[in-house]
């Protein structure tokens, strides 16, 4: 889980830098959507906030959506030791999830799908990546195994 989770997370980094895409809040208002990081804030300075999410992330990071992508994760991890109400809880977390990215502007449905595509890929890595350091760690130990009862 932990290998799918990072193989994720890298193909869609990889993604973010070779292919921004803007997010619909930053479109121009005449398309009718709202940048929710500067107009609507009661809790904070929206000017001093959007200085902040400016510096500290990549606004042209739209396509996949990591929040759903590591939404679908937290599904598909969960899902064999949860109960019922664990897998209720953490599907309506994906549900909400969903819900907020794409209401506040900073998702397309379409980048919801990305991020499930991502990780559908990232779960492939992933799942290779385990096998093949599996493969080094026994060779690994067999080859320390044979040199200990040869010595």
């Amino acid at each position: 889980m932990r290998n799918v989770l990072l193989c994720t997370t890298v193909l869609a980094l990889v993604g973010f830098a070779l292919y921004p895409l803007a997010p619909p809040r930053l479109l121009p208002e005449t398309f009718g959507f709202v940048d929710t990081a500067r107009v609507g804030s009661e809790f904070w300075n929206t000017e001093s906030a959007q200085a902040a999410i400016s510096h500290a992330s990549n606004q042209f990071a739209a396509m996949p959506s990591l929040h759903i992508g590591w939404a679908i994760w937290c599904v598909w991890a969960a899902w064999p030791v949860a109960g019922r109400l664990g897998r209720s809880l953490v599907c309506a977390h994906l549900a909400w999830s969903i819900a907020v990215v794409v209401l506040t502007g900073n998702h397309y449905l379409l980048d919801a799908l990305g991020g499930a595509v991502v990780l559908g890929c990232g779960l492939l890595a992933g799942t290779w990546l385990t096998r093949w350091t599996a493969r080094i760690r026994g060779h690994w130990a067999r080859s320390r195994a044979s040199a200990t009862s040869s010595a």
